[in-house]
Order: structure tokens, then C-alpha cells, then sequence
């Protein structure tokens, strides 16, 4: 699973970039979207009555797939061997190119295409303002996880569909592709 914290912190830095952009070309959008923003993820270090509409769960793999692998009978180092892969780095002297002594990381890594699912939910209704928003942001977040910023880490994040239960609104769709 990917901790729903981690995801809304992806999409509040996606926010913050595409909020950033607008104050640049078109001031009087980012004032705009600043406050839907504002709305949707809250305002940082804001107490539970300031806090955000929306409310990010847990991302994981679909429930169906996991009821399979409950009901099957492989062992749970076979289920890890299907579902991800190590890779291993080292580090390399620049001036022998030899590895260095001591520096073979093994990162343990989700196979490419594995779909997790993320419910997003609200209590209130989203205008199309703040679905925009919230889907702009969706389609900015690209890397996640350690070393995103090494190209590692790569991710889709798509708004499947929208949805009401109980009262709430649940967007779902969260989508890992590691590169």
C-alpha cells in the first residue's frame, strides 16, 4: 500500500508548482485557483478546522486481486517475488571507474504497471473548479518514492470515477508505473 499522506502530499506539491505557473502568466487565476486550492488540500500547518475537503486513503492493490491471492495458496515470498524486483546500484570511482568497496545498494522496487487504488473522498460537493484543479494536479504528478529525482519512481495518476456513497464523493485511480 502507499500511505494516503504520501499521496496528498504529491498532489499538494503538484498543486503548488501549477499555482506557482499561473502567478506568473495569469495572476488574476492564481488568486482564484489559490483559494480552490486552499479549499481542497488546505493551508500547511492548519489545525482540523482549517484542514482540506478532500481526504486521501490509502492507495493499494485492487480489492479483487487481493481476495485471489488470500484464497490461493502461495507462500508470501512468492507473492512478494510477482508483485516487485530488486534492483541493485553501486557507487563508481570517477577516476579508475571501478565499483567502490562497500557500496552495492539493493532497492526493492513495484514491477512496472501495478495499479493501486486510492479513494479520495469529501463530504461536500466539488464544483468543476476544484475538479479541474484536482485533476491538473493528478496529471503533473510523474515520480514518487526514493530517488524521484533521479528518475526513479515514475507514476501515472489518473481520476478514474466519480462517485457518491454514504453521503460522500469518492474519486478513485491511482496508478504506479515503474520505470
Amino acid at each position: 500500500f502507499i500511505k494516503g499522506r504520501t499521496i496528498k502530499g504529491l498532489m499538494v506539491e503538484a498543486c503548488a508548482d501549477i499555482i506557482f505557473g499561473l502567478s506568473r502568466c495569469c495572476p488574476k487565476a492564481h488568486n482564484s485557483f489559490y483559494d480552490v486550492a486552499s479549499d481542497l488540500f488546505g493551508i500547511p500547518g492548519s489545525d482540523i478546522n482549517s484542514s482540506g475537503i478532500l481526504h486521501f486513503h490509502a492507495a493499494t492493490l485492487p480489492s479483487d486481486f487481493v481476495s485471489k491471492i488470500k484464497q490461493s495458496e502461495y507462500k508470501s515470498h512468492k507473492i512478494l517475488e510477482a508483485l516487485t524486483d530488486i534492483r541493485r546500484q553501486t557507487a563508481v570511482d570517477s577516476k579508475s571507474d571501478t565499483p567502490l568497496d562497500h557500496s552495492l545498494r539493493n532497492i526493492r522496487v513495484i514491477i512496472r504497471k501495478t495499479v493501486f487504488h486510492a479513494p479520495v473522498t469529501t463530504d461536500y460537493p466539488l464544483d468543476d473548479k476544484s475538479l479541474a484543479l484536482l485533476a491538473a494536479c493528478a496529471n503533473t504528478v510523474h515520480h514518487a518514492g526514493q530517488n524521484r529525482t533521479r528518475g526513479l519512481g515514475y507514476i501515472k495518476v489518473t481520476l478514474e470515477k466519480l462517485i457518491k456513497y454514504d453521503h460522500k464523493t469518492c474519486v478513485t485511480g491511482f496508478e504506479q508505473l515503474v520505470k
